[in-house]
């Protein structure tokens, strides 16, 4: 008989709520416990003075200072697992109540931690935590022990397991990491909506986990839930939302936009220490922009490098999974885990130092000054920190040097003005196409779509496989000319990867058309260099300032600088807005940028990771 059973109570226990998961039946001699009974399980040998109340009192304490799920309540009944397949419950002497010595007959080991004693079994368990920011479209859980294959959980809270039933080593740095995923990715068991209801009604719950999010699971990490999207990832800003709320930035005065399309991803992480990383994508900008914007580190990784496999697509051309942190250094160990062996990165650049620095002041020019201050004190110090003196260039200038004879009669800007536009448009229409008519088959309507989705399909609509094989063409030419001109023998560039002004999250834009434009990716936009280019960016967030410069307030009453000071129309007082840049570089040299990253905010003593909340230092 299998000895594991499913438990969908959820328990209250001091002001927390918990999520009873899978429990062990086990032989208590013929008795049961009436109730709900918390406890620590602990692996010892109870026969010898192992267990004191001093050891104890230092295993609670290892405990507090390591989980977030247990707590002091746990403490005051304790299983000691002497050996497998032998638990003794005990009490905890001079803080707990007294029971009955039991002997407990379970065929395994069970992790030390939190647990909840019910009946004749014993359940692991997930704090319940509640969503405030509107992040999460459902928490999930594994159907079975060791199962790969999730359920939804049956409430609005987000499922959490105890750090302690698992934890991260130096070989294993994924082990017992908690990972929200964004909604277009399959997880085995549980639908994919893409926060679209008619989406969501046509599907079936997936019947595999996408490869990208398996190799997560097989190196340990815990996936905890699946975040929201924009509708089918297209381009909108939060008032275009409609069936789904979009979800709340905690930064500033918590009414910035998230930016899209990995807003869960990016809000979820900025505002929950309970989340370690977020798994979003990107096709023209959606995790470097919800990265700056969310004060987060971020990768848009070596086009190809990482399975699109089980993603709801934009385009193949385009399109890849990243990752989201708050730390340098879990992102870079996170990041080197999952990408795997590059055979495509340009032998110059895994150097300890770049050669050359690249910067375009065009795309500084219509930023507010206090970020360009911001940015321009960061670009000091990874001239200082590399040893380089910045190359200032324009696109144009740079086109006109160098652009293939063939393509010499246009600049830049004319040369690739439709080119991301076209390849996206067109492979979001189409990637669609089977999606509208089965659902006009079954409900025999059309399905319903927010007016900017609308106005990206009927754009997308009207292009041909000519204007797409066109737009691939000038790709490869926008790829070839970045990896030669800018990224060869370890050259790098930095980016801003911020709106212009403050982005509040109630603005409005004109029509439908005046809004969902700029969206499409025409006109060059920021993040062409490496939606086209095909290499990798790396957000690094906040830009905040040294160590020894952050306070609340200088001595002579100024406020900080590193973060963008502006006068919230919400609050009506002084916020904190995450001001982002973005570093590029050769394809397949994803982890040398992150570690070249790291080293910049080491050499020039800056944080190496963010908090959450409304300020990200």
């Amino acid at each position: 008989m299998d000895s594991s059973v499913i438990h969908p109570s959820i328990v209250n226990i001091g002001t927390n709520s918990y999520l009873l998961g899978h429990g062990v039946s086990t032989n208590i001699n013929g008795e049961t416990t009436e109730g709900q009974v918390p406890l620590t399980i602990l692996s010892v040998d109870v026969d010898n003075d192992q267990i004191t109340q001093s050891w104890l009192d230092s295993k609670w304490e290892e405990f507090s200072r390591k989980d977030d799920v247990w707590c002091d309540i746990f403490a005051r009944n304790v299983l000691a697992q002497e050996s497998p397949g032998v638990l003794r419950l005990i009490a905890n002497s001079g803080q707990s109540q007294i029971l009955t010595l039991r002997s407990f007959e379970y065929e395994g080991v069970l992790p030390e931690g939190p647990y909840i004693l019910s009946g004749s079994a014993i359940y692991s368990i997930y704090k319940s935590y509640p969503d405030p920011l509107g992040a999460f479209v459902c928490g999930v859980i594994p159907t079975a022990p060791g199962s790969n294959r999730y359920q939804r959980t049956p409430m609005s809270y987000v499922p959490v397991p105890s750090r302690l039933y698992s934890s991260p080593s130096h070989l294993r740095p994924l082990l017992g990491k908690r990972i929200a995923v964004k909604d277009i990715i399959d997880l085995e068991g549980v639908k994919t909506t893409v926060c679209s209801k008619a989406y969501e009604a046509l599907r079936d719950v997936s019947s595999t986990t996408a490869p990208s999010i398996q190799k997560l699971i097989d190196e340990g990490a815990v996936i905890i839930g699946k975040v929201k999207t924009t509708p089918f990832s297209s381009g909108m800003g939060p008032r275009d939302w409609v069936d789904y709320q979009a979800p709340f930035n905690p930064r500033g005065c918590g009414y910035l936009d998230t930016s899209c399309s990995s807003a869960g991803s990016g809000a979820a992480l900025a505002g929950y220490e309970w989340l370690d990383f977020t798994i979003g994508s990107d096709s023209l900008g959606s995790m470097v922009s919800p990265a700056a914007d969310n004060g987060l580190f971020g990768i848009r990784p070596t086009h190809g490098r990482i399975s699109c496999g089980g993603l709801v697509p934009v385009s193949s051309h385009l399109d890849t999974p990243g990752i989201f942190s708050r730390d340098i250094s879990d992102f870079g160990a996170a990041t080197k885990l999952w990408l795997g062996e590059s055979d495509d990165s340009d032998p110059k650049s895994s150097s300890v130092m770049p050669t050359k620095l690249t910067i375009l002041p065009e795309r500084y020019e219509n930023l507010a000054p206090e970020m360009k201050k911001v940015m321009e004190d960061f670009i000091q110090d990874f001239e200082k920190a590399t040893q380089l003196q910045r190359t200032t260039t324009t696109m144009d200038e740079l086109w006109k040097s160098h652009a293939p004879e063939e393509s010499s009669e246009k600049t830049f800007a004319e040369t690739f003005q439709t080119t991301l536009a076209h390849i996206q448009l067109y492979g979001h229409y189409n990637n669609t196409a089977s999606f509208r008519e089965d659902y006009r088959k079954r409900f025999g309507t059309e399905p319903y779509a927010e007016p900017l989705l609308r106005y990206k399909w009927d754009l997308g609509a009207k292009l041909t496989q000519d204007q797409l094989t066109t737009a691939l063409k000038e790709k490869e030419l926008f790829s070839n000319f970045m990896k030669e001109h800018l990224f060869s023998d370890g050259g790098v560039m930095l980016l801003p990867c911020a709106l212009p002004d403050v982005p509040y999250r109630d603005g409005y834009f004109g029509s439908v058309e005046e809004s969902g434009a700029p969206w499409q990716g025409f006109n060059v936009p920021i993040t062409v260099f490496s939606s086209l280019g095909g290499g990798p960016a790396v957000s690094i967030p906040g830009i905040s300032p040294p160590r020894k410069s952050r306070c609340s307030k200088c001595a002579n009453g100024n406020d900080i600088v590193g973060q963008r000071l502006y006068d919230s129309k919400v609050t009506g007082a002084k916020e904190y807005q995450p001001v982002g840049l973005m570093l590029l570089g050769f394809p397949g040299t994803d982890e040398y940028l992150i570690d070249l990253v790291k080293h910049v905010l080491v050499a020039s003593n800056r944080p190496l990771s963010v908090k959450t909340g409304r300020v990200a230092f």
